[in-house]
């Protein structure tokens, strides 16, 4: 078994033109950790606008860091903190009579109301000079209230935030569930802060269908195509040794090398990631858009999941790979593979006022969607059929449970009927 993997590793891994590819798309995916902001739609997130030098991007993070808190327990102390600290910049920072009574007239209000709401920072536009309006202890004060606010109304956010003006609402009984979800995790520990490296180890991820993706259809788009047009496959089952190890010897080199192929650019990105914004904030609690993850996760959890969904949706990734090169010759089914990557591998998520269409969230099933694993987590998505209600991180249990071992066994039965029988 040791020498046909060998051999197999040899004939079809072990290549230049695999070394050249490997080459080619790990500096790409490297590239894309020092270029391109991060997708979990972070308040911290460095736009590309503010991207440049090392140097630059060091201070940026820098200002980042003084404009937030680190990881923090947002609970009742936290609140009084904040309100007893906002209280006392107010006092010593705010504008003259004179001067508020002018603002207050401009924006059709009087005096004494203005005067009576100054502790409300959302007033804080009315009540201060322009260099402490744009100051960072006012972003500072700006982000703990935010944080204070998406605790008070966690509920109220996340079916907001999903509740999308479009067609795509939500049905009363996902509301149920949705809502059911969230009271779930009201009494969990919410925890806010500065997370900027998981934002972007947990980004990265959607490159992989490009990137990781193209690297193992080269690897494996002649494996069994080759093979079959030069009808070696044929003599090899037909012997006594072939039979029993041949097909075993083929399903071990597939795994061994998607799963090296996988655990590579994984730790490129989280020595990448480290290596340029640090990976502070793995106890946060996961939000997007500002709106909290009905899931209860904190970064850490979020991202070892995943990880786990990651890691098998390449490896399926790989067996349709393998089961095309079986069914059509090497040169289609890399045409085929490519096309695949190209037209199914870009991030599906919903944005602004747009949600996700029944079509969308059938496309989020595929492997190369799986494979950068998106940011299903971070937002309630389900598909409703009659009264059952399918959560997207149960639809992704239920593909990749059937689908592994279903696509290992069709590759290896279609593999078997190669064989002469006697």
């Amino acid at each position: 078994m040791k020498n046909l993997i060998t051999t197999e590793l040899k004939k079809y891994i072990l290549l230049k033109r695999v070394l050249i590819a490997f080459l080619f798309v790990i500096s790409i995916f490297i590239i894309q950790i020092f270029t391109v902001s991060a997708t979990t739609a972070s308040p911290y997130t460095l736009s590309i606008a503010e991207r440049g030098s090392f140097h630059n991007i060091q201070e940026e993070i820098k200002r980042i860091k003084t404009i937030t808190f680190s990881q923090t327990v947002i609970d009742e102390n936290f609140k009084d903190e904040y309100v007893k600290e906002y209280k006392r910049f107010v006092d010593k920072n705010i504008l003259d009579k004179e001067s508020l009574m002018e603002n207050a007239k401009n924006f059709n209000m009087g005096y004494e109301e203005l005067y009576k709401e100054r502790y409300d920072i959302q007033e804080s536009g009315l009540i201060f000079s322009e260099n402490i309006k744009y100051s960072q202890q006012m972003s500072l004060f700006f982000d703990k209230y935010a944080a204070i606010y998406n605790k008070e109304h966690m509920l109220e956010q996340c079916i907001k935030a999903t509740k999308h003006m479009d067609e795509n609402y939500l049905t009363q009984k996902q509301i149920e569930d949705l809502t059911s979800i969230i009271q779930k995790h009201m009494s969990k520990p919410y925890i806010q802060g500065y997370h900027l490296g998981f934002d972007y180890l947990i980004g990265n991820l959607q490159f992989l269908p490009f990137t990781l993706g193209l690297l193992l259809i080269i690897c494996f788009y002649g494996m069994f195509g080759r093979e079959k047009a030069r009808k070696t496959d044929t003599l090899i089952l037909t012997s006594k040794f072939g039979k029993n190890e041949y097909i075993k010897s083929k399903m071990i080199t597939i795994w061994i090398v998607a799963s090296i192929a996988w655990l590579t650019f994984q730790i490129v990105n989280i020595i990448g990631c480290w290596f340029m914004f640090g990976l502070d904030g793995a106890l946060v609690s996961v939000y997007s858009d500002s709106f909290i993850s009905p899931y209860g996760l904190n970064y850490i959890q979020y991202y070892g999941i995943l990880l786990i969904v990651s890691y098998f949706g390449t490896l399926l990734f790989s067996l349709l790979v393998c089961i095309s090169s079986q069914l059509l010759k090497s040169i289609p089914t890399l045409c085929l593979g490519i096309i695949f990557v190209i037209t199914t591998g870009w991030l599906i998520n919903s944005c602004g006022n747009v949600g996700l269409s029944l079509f969308n969230k059938l496309m989020l099933l595929l492997p190369t969607q799986m494979m950068s694993a998106n940011t299903f987590l971070s937002e309630y998505i389900s598909i409703q059929i009659s009264n059952w209600n399918l959560r997207l991180p149960i639809l992704y249990s239920i593909v990749l449970i059937i689908g592994i071992p279903l696509s290992g066994y069709i590759l290896y039965r279609i593999t078997k009927n190669r064989q002469i029988k006697n």
